[in-house]
């Protein structure tokens, strides 16, 4: 089990996803621990919901000279960034839409008898069904004074189907342009290996104030429901 300590402790972006990358091994290796994840029993919930999508989300926004912390507790943020001289740059706060009683119901099966529900759908809706989520929290995250940090919403759905990738990128390049079709919502874009991200920076006097939401989608392992 991964300790406060370790967690907290402040790493370069690829430093901190190596890090992370290590425990998602160390964890599928041991059936114990990988029921306690999969349920999100103990300090699992803070490593699914804020330490892995923090740690991709920050190799895409951050220099590797920087410095990454999560910080544990309810101050209003999640983790903190530091330049080279170790002046604090940036404040995180992550937040991971999903319908929480269903994933409950699943994680309990998969435990129990090792495989959740069985759905039947076609490729991609697995991503419509979450969009409801993501922008019901970003109306919520919306009413609240984001102007001293950064937003992350992130978001995992489940990889494509062999030959249904490109299928999916499409899907999933529809749906964030659905998220940023605000005019009143300035964006910039990017990419990296495991998915899509965004960024949407409300200005002054708009929601959240001179912030931005971070809107991620990511299709790592690390995010499928648990490391199992």
């Amino acid at each position: 089990m991964v300790t406060a300590s370790e967690m907290e402790q402040q790493r370069s972006p690829g430093t901190l996803r190596t890090f992370v990358d290590g425990l998602i091994e160390s964890v599928r290796a041991d059936d114990s621990e990988r029921h306690r994840d999969i349920l999100k029993e103990g300090r699992y919930k803070v490593v699914l919901e804020e330490l892995v999508p923090l740690s991709r989300f920050s190799v895409l926004a951050y220099p590797e000279s920087y410095k990454i912390q999560l910080v544990l507790g309810n101050q209003g943020y999640d983790a903190l960034v530091f330049n080279e001289t170790g002046q604090e740059v940036d404040r995180v706060e992550i937040t991971t839409p999903h319908d929480g009683v269903a994933k409950a119901q699943n994680a309990k099966l998969v435990v129990t008898r090792g495989y959740g529900k069985v759905h039947v759908g076609t490729p991609g809706d697995d991503f419509d069904a979450l969009l409801p989520h993501v922008l019901s929290t970003r109306r919520n995250k919306a009413q609240k004074d984001y102007s001293d940090c950064t937003l992350v919403i992130a978001i995992a759905p489940l990889p494509p189907f062999p030959s249904f990738e490109s299928q999916y990128e499409k899907q999933i390049e529809t749906r964030l342009n659905d998220m940023f079709s605000d005019p009143l919502i300035h964006h910039t874009r990017g990419a990296d290996a495991d998915g899509f991200c965004g960024r949407a920076e409300l200005p002054s006097g708009q929601g959240a104030g001179p912030g931005s939401e971070e809107y991620r989608g990511d299709a790592s392992p690390a995010r499928r429901g648990g490391w199992g």
